[in-house]
């Protein structure tokens, strides 16, 4: 058995959903290079030198101009995601760092694999895929089911990225999903479970105290939902729930619309509260005001709105097609149902929302800290573990 030389990891982004891990590997000195698709200001706010960091962000400034034209938006975003994901792919492989380890989020790997399988770097690297979801056929083959279901026309996504990821999960060393929930999809598409590493992402940094919830304050009947209006996050099946239950009193709604047709059932209700799209800080604020958060999830490899919940102090309903059904059940911090029984979620929702012993139990298992999520910096040290695994075989 070889051990790679430590010369460090490379961390190749797409879209800055892991510059908070670069930032950690940074404070201990082991990110040779951050690699993304977001300017250099906005990845210096997780405290990466200038000098690690290489942008290719400039189709980000393509994309904010067809923005301002739906016409031209509608006709070419498609091409211009297309143009963006290929020269982002041809980018990579020239700024690797030599012998370092290679981190990429899903989609983002390609080019750096097939440089390797071609001979093209300097030295053999070895390459660590992450994704925050299910594999991604798997993913595709549900949503064509649930939306025939519902009657609404849905566009799969185009083959090239599917192959695309496909040969990435074949050629990586090493999968990091969220989840037990999201690796067992792996696994039924083919893929080696000895290759597949599960780390939970964490919660977010502590909040200021007043955006805590006030563990001895009486329910109210409000539920909360964070998350896509989609037919993946499940928002159809609360709307379906919600018409028949009277424990809701208020439902706050965050989060932007991707299926039109599963808020309509709920546009006229008193209700409902539509909030759009908030900043962090101020979903936080929102949670810990709430009696319960709900994730009704038909897909989801890992939910981390559940861990904000948490650190807001109150606790949360999720499927158990949701990958942080996990930390419910370790921390007693909520309940898991399953995902196929609409009674189950109202009977859920009904005892979060009307006992108040039961609620009470719950946000103490939570501020216990029992099973508790650490947050960048445990997920770090947990990925840390598997790049050292990785590095020996």
């Amino acid at each position: 058995m070889t051990t790679q030389p430590d010369k460090g990891i490379t961390v190749v982004d797409w879209g800055g959903f892991r510059k908070e891990l670069a930032g950690e590997l940074h404070k201990r000195g082991l990110l040779a290079r951050y690699l993304t698709t977001n300017p250099r200001w906005k990845a210096a706010q997780s405290g990466i030198p200038a000098e690690l960091i290489r942008s290719r962000s400039f189709y980000r400034y393509l994309e904010a101009g067809l923005a301002r034209s739906p016409a031209l938006e509608k006709k070419f975003a498609s091409a211009l995601k297309l143009m963006k994901d290929r020269n982002f792919v041809r980018f990579v492989p020239d700024n690797i760092v030599p012998g370092t380890t290679v981190c990429f989020l899903s989609g983002s790997g390609e080019g750096v694999l097939r440089a390797r399988e071609n001979g093209r770097l300097e030295q053999p690297v070895k390459c660590i895929l992450q994704r925050g979801s299910a594999h991604i056929t798997w993913l595709e083959d549900l949503l064509d089911r649930e939306y025939a279901v519902l009657g609404i026309r849905r566009k799969r996504l185009a083959a090239y990225y599917l192959e695309k990821e496909e040969y990435e999960y074949s050629f990586a060393d090493r999968i990091v999903v969220p989840s037990a929930v999201a690796a067992k999809t792996y696994v039924s598409r083919g893929v080696d479970p000895e290759k597949i590493s599960v780390i939970s992402l964490g919660a977010p940094p502590l909040p200021p105290r007043q955006d805590v919830a006030d563990k001895s304050r009486a329910l109210q009947g409000k539920l909360i939902y964070v998350g896509q209006l989609s037919v993946r996050k499940g928002f159809h099946i609360l709307a379906e729930v919600l018409r028949t239950s009277k424990a809701v009193k208020e439902l706050i709604v965050i989060g932007n619309v991707v299926d039109p047709e599963v808020v309509a059932a709920l546009k006229d209700d008193p209700r409902v509260v539509w909030k759009g799209a908030l900043p962090r800080e101020q979903v936080m604020k929102e949670l810990a005001h709430a009696d319960a958060l709900v994730l009704p999830s038909v897909e989801d490899g890992f939910g981390r709105v559940v861990t904000e919940a948490f650190v807001a102090g109150i606790p949360a309903i999720v499927s158990d097609c949701c990958g942080a059904s996990e930390v419910v059940l370790k921390t007693g911090g909520g309940i898991v149902y399953d995902a196929t029984s609409r009674e189950e979620l109202r009977d859920a929702i009904e005892r979060l929302l009307t006992d108040e012993a039961f609620n009470r139990s719950c946000r103490e298992a939570i501020a216990s800290g029992t099973g508790s999520s650490g947050g960048w910096e445990e997920y770090t040290t947990g990925f840390l573990n598997v790049v050292e695994q990785t590095r020996s075989r």
